[in-house]
């Protein structure tokens, strides 16, 4: 990738008249000064903090970001119009390029028609190689150096699905991500086999999609029906077909889609087993990585809670702590050790626990970080490192902290592009520090820290 060149899915050159980007769909009143300004120094610094960062504007706000599983890689001879055709240098140059898809939706608050989309991000492995360094100037204005003519791949939309409501969280299951969950803000949960519905070239063709971006299957529970915003629910990893959601009701359903799912003509699955978390709100879900039967809650009283289904009802909550004054807002288990879990609140603070250490005096954090300034909205473990963790929060910020540090602050990295707060982020499976992270902007960003940061780290 390249070293520090910002590509864009629309123009990110700031305009003259407020000095600031007017992000598609967000009012310019709605962005303050002051973070105008933070935003003017972070462009200037990205050269020194990232070896690749692209930003694309939507056309609504996401409220959640998941990277597919899948990695295309492609050879692509793109047409160079910095280099003059002569007998020794060809106008025609020979890239290697790595395509990944990622799933969001639309938070649109009733004001427009929602959609879970997938986008497609394809990027050149080596940018370094494709650009002309000749065409490099300086403005004056900018007061920057500017690579006016950079190789550009564009973020492109590859299917985008009808959807009824807000996409609170859209999952795909890990074992066939051609099949993907949602939630919204009304109690709706419900699943779609993204091959049957139409990709987004032949969906501007027919004007006409309600019949076609139906959801092939609706999960329900009749005598304890959601009413109100689901953003819990996960699919469990090594049981196919299995899916744990909860609401803001308190309410925690599980389902086995794959013994209920008896003929095509299924259209509704009745969940298989039913909680209540004391009617407190349920803000995040975890399966314990790689176990079929155990998962993790944390909830509007400040509870890290664990549920075992193999357990009956009245059995089945094994383990609770009260660790939080205020709400837990997500949680994290690590996935090289299920005992560690990360927990982030309304306040800012996140805290990483291990389960076996609770005593008489109650769980006892390991470590203790205020990592932002505005309430935590995710927590993810690195996929491959798994001492390190990231955040996102309402206060604009993705962190990355390296929890076996040696030095005082754990801090190891700070995304500080967005200009209103983050809602989720999520890690490439097969580019280690490749990130994409969506916020109430109205962008999504694709971005990876300076090697020179992260060098301690085997990346690739």
């Amino acid at each position: 990738m390249n070293n520090g060149i910002i590509e864009d899915g629309h123009s990110n050159d700031i305009p003259e008249h407020n000095g600031a980007d007017v992000i598609e769909g967000v009012e310019e009143n709605d962005i303050d000064e002051e973070t105008q300004q933070k935003y003017r120094i972070w462009k200037k610094n990205t050269p020194f903090l990232y070896d690749y960062v692209t930003t694309h504007s939507l056309l609504w706000p996401s409220l959640t970001v998941q990277f597919f599983p899948d990695l295309e890689n492609v050879t692509d001879k793109a047409p160079r119009d910095d280099v003059e055709d002569d007998k020794e240098t060809s106008n025609r140059v020979d890239s290697s390029i790595a395509v990944q898809r990622v799933l969001i939706g639309t938070f649109t608050l009733g004001q427009g028609v929602d959609h879970l989309s997938i986008l497609q991000l394809p990027y050149y492995k080596n940018l370094n190689r494709h650009l002309n360094l000749d065409s490099i100037e300086y403005n004056s204005e900018k007061e920057e150096l500017m690579l006016n003519k950079v190789p550009k791949k564009k973020v492109t939309e590859l299917q985008k699905i009808t959807h009824l409501g807000d996409v609170n969280r859209a999952r795909y299951v890990p074992q066939n991500p051609d099949i993907i969950s949602s939630s919204n803000s009304i109690g709706d949960l419900v699943v779609y086999d993204r091959t049957k519905h139409s990709n987004f070239r032949s969906s501007l063709i027919s004007q006409d999609d309600s019949d076609v971006n139906k959801p092939q299957l609706k999960l329900v529970n009749e005598e304890h029906p959601s009413t109100g915003d689901i953003y819990a629910l996960e699919w469990n990893q090594v049981r196919e077909g299995t899916i744990a959601a909860a609401d803001m009701d308190g309410n925690i359903n599980f389902y086995d889609i794959k013994s209920k799912f008896t003929s095509k003509d299924v259209s509704t699955i009745r969940e298989s087993r039913y909680f209540n978390n004391d009617g407190k709100g349920i803000n995040d879900l975890q399966w314990v990585p790689m176990h079929h039967s155990v998962f993790c809650i944390g909830d509007e009283l400040g509870r890290l809670r664990y549920f075992d289904l193999r357990l009956p009802d009245e059995q089945a909550a094994v383990l609770s702590f009260q660790i939080s004054q205020s709400a837990i807002d997500s949680i994290s288990i690590n996935p090289g050790r299920s005992t560690g879990v990360a927990t982030g609140d309304d306040n800012g603070i996140i805290k990483v626990w291990d389960i076996r250490s609770s005593g008489t005096e109650g769980l006892k954090p390991l470590t203790e970080i205020k990592g932002h300034e505005g309430s935590i909205t995710s927590l993810k473990w690195h996929n491959k490192y798994h001492n390190i963790l990231g955040s996102s929060s309402s206060d604009k910020m993705v962190k990355f902290y390296d929890l076996g540090s040696e030095n005082e602050s754990p801090e190891l990295f700070v995304h500080a592009g967005h200009m209103l707060g983050v809602n989720d982020f999520d890690w490439s499976q097969h580019d280690d520090w490749l990130t994409a992270s969506v916020a109430d902007d109205n962008s999504i960003h694709f971005w990876k820290p300076s090697s020179q940061i992260v060098k301690s780290y085997q990346t690739t």
